[in-house]
């Protein structure tokens, strides 16, 4: 396994690695050290060596790996800034209103019957639920009803049972809607399934026939798995209360990793597929297939439209392969999907929409979009974007979709793990909305949304200062004016505007370190504060 780790590794930095080790080796001979230090020093060397938007890939995807992450330990490039709602670009026919973020790690979503939202975090380990407002937002602020979960993701809901798909396992609950409350124990349905390697979390949703159905995905880029559930959407009937198995089937395999899944009018099941990666920019495309029983999607045989892979394409599919009725563009990352069935946007009516989370295995970004797919009389699908504005002019990520869902009056909700937002989007004229009820304390004095429009830029600018400062005083003091001589405060006005100093302080040099009780607002409030100390600082120097 290490092995075959640390060719992909070597594959992938290419003229990196190459370069890395050629310096490293030259010094080492200069210096006399052993042969190992070169091929150590080359690993650390080689990020160096490379162009940017690769780097922070290859930080991004191998950060938590336990072997690659020990070789790789430093974070992700700082290129994440605050979500700017009013950047997003909503589909004609439609507006979008931001709910809530800073709630990094949001995944998978279901409305209750009172029309509260559950969320599962993946960051925390926690399934959450976001109480609906009158005016058809989320109260800010969650309650949390599981913790310390194993990577949870998929949520499916059945009668006044909710149930929920850890990496491991799935489980159900009893709540109670009208309060937010748990009524019963955490109760085992489905245990001990795979739950090693790359794609770790399930998906699971009821299909018309009442049976339990679970996405599996592979535990590797590509290779022949040991259970036969992985890379498969698996099929459970239960018993007439809902809480064991009574059969167990692999519905389709050949799935790399079908996050999404839904069925459309006709009881047709469709889900996403997401294709290998290291085979370059352009290649294999991600999957929108219709899953039949018993049907072989390919991997890790062939890829797209029969593409015979690499790796394994000399061997014999298990079965004849079944292409995709669809091929989104390579590495996009489709993610979760679901069919309108509400919808009163023209043309919108029995389309598919499909959240693209966006690519890590190429030069430059693609996906970071959420796209509709519309049937075309002559057979295939038109794809269009619903949502766009995840990546901002300069090509850094703002936001990352994972799931759409649709309520029965045609609202669709969006969740976004990377900017921890959650969006609903409705019919309109291109509005965009910001939904969120702010609160602003500014010296122990809490000032409602109400009031936040009375006030005039300069009063805000000002309220964000007083912010700054106070945490400021509670989280950098120490180490900056008690010690003006070690760590010197003054003239940042000539070297960072607001958004250079902001991400100069969410991912600071050694020995700098993480503020990491602060969240994305709060970094913003301290470089207002900072920024304006520098001001009044050089006027009395003046």
């Amino acid at each position: 396994m290490f092995m075959q780790l640390f060719g992909l590794s070597l594959l992938t930095l290419g003229v990196g690695v190459a370069a890395a080790i050629v310096i490293v080796v030259l010094l080492s001979r200069w210096l006399k050290l052993t042969s190992v230090v070169p091929l150590i020093a080359a690993f650390y060397l080689a990020p160096v060596m490379l162009p940017t938007g690769v780097e922070a890939s290859l930080r991004e995807s191998w950060r938590d790996h336990p072997i690659l992450g020990f070789l790789f330990p430093a974070p992700p490039l700082p290129e994440q800034r605050e979500f700017m709602f009013d950047g997003l670009i909503p589909a004609e026919g439609w507006q979008v209103g931001m709910m809530v973020t800073d709630f990094k790690g949001l995944r998978f979503m279901e409305l209750t019957s009172t029309k509260d939202l559950l969320v599962t975090n993946a960051s925390k380990g926690e399934l959450m639920v976001f109480k609906r407002r009158a005016d058809g937002g989320v109260e800010q602020e969650p309650q949390v009803l599981i913790t310390q979960l194993d990577r949870p993701q998929g949520i499916a809901v059945r009668g006044d049972w909710i149930y929920l798909a850890e990496a491991g396992r799935i489980a159900r609950v009893k709540y109670r809607a009208t309060n937010q409350a748990l009524t019963s124990g955490y109760e085992i349905v489905v245990d001990n399934l795979p739950k090693e390697g790359y794609h770790a979390r399930k998906t699971i949703d009821f299909g018309p026939d009442g049976a339990l159905y679970v996405s599996i995905g592979s535990s590797c880029n590509v290779c022949i798995e040991e259970d036969s559930r992985s890379a498969t959407i698996m099929r459970y009937e239960l018993n007439g209360d809902g809480s064991a198995v009574v059969n167990e089937e692999v519905f389709a395999s050949g799935l790399r990793y079908s996050v999404g899944f839904d069925w459309n009018s006709a009881g047709e099941m469709y889900a996403t597929d997401n294709g290998r990666d290291l085979l370059g920019d352009d290649y294999p495309p991600d999957e929108y297939n219709r899953i039949v029983r018993g049907g072989f999607y390919g991997w890790p045989f062939v890829n797209g439209d029969g593409a015979p892979d690499p790796d394994f394409g000399d061997m014999s599919p298990p079965a004849e392969v079944r292409n995709p009725e669809h091929p989104f563009r390579a590495h996009v990352a489709a993610l979760g999907m679901e069919f309108l069935n509400s919808s009163e946007v023209d043309g919108y009516q029995n389309s598919a929409v499909v959240a693209l989370h966006g690519s890590w295995n190429r030069s430059s970004y693609d996906g970071y979009q959420v796209v509709s797919l519309h049937p075309k009389g002559g057979g295939g699908f038109e794809e269009r974007v619903l949502l766009d504005g995840f990546l901002n002019a300069q090509g850094q990520r703002l936001g990352r979709p994972v799931d759409v869902i649709e309520d029965d009056e045609g609202i669709i909700y969006i969740s976004d793990d990377y900017s921890g937002s959650l969006f609903r989007m409705a019919p309109g004229n291109g509005e965009v909305v910001d939904m969120r009820v702010a609160r602003i304390v500014v010296e122990e004095v809490e000032i409602t949304e109400r009031a936040r429009i009375e006030l005039t830029p300069a009063q805000l600018a000002a309220m964000k200062r007083a912010r700054g400062k106070k945490l400021y005083d509670r989280y950098c003091l120490r180490c900056h004016d008690d010690k003006p001589d070690l760590i010197p405060l003054y003239n940042l006005e000539t070297r960072y505007d607001q958004y250079s100093l902001m991400e100069y302080i969410l991912d600071p040099p050694p020995a700098m370190p993480v503020i990491e009780a602060v969240d994305t607002r709060g970094v913003d409030a301290i470089s207002a504060y900072l920024l304006a100390k520098d001001l009044v600082e050089s006027e009395k120097e003046e």
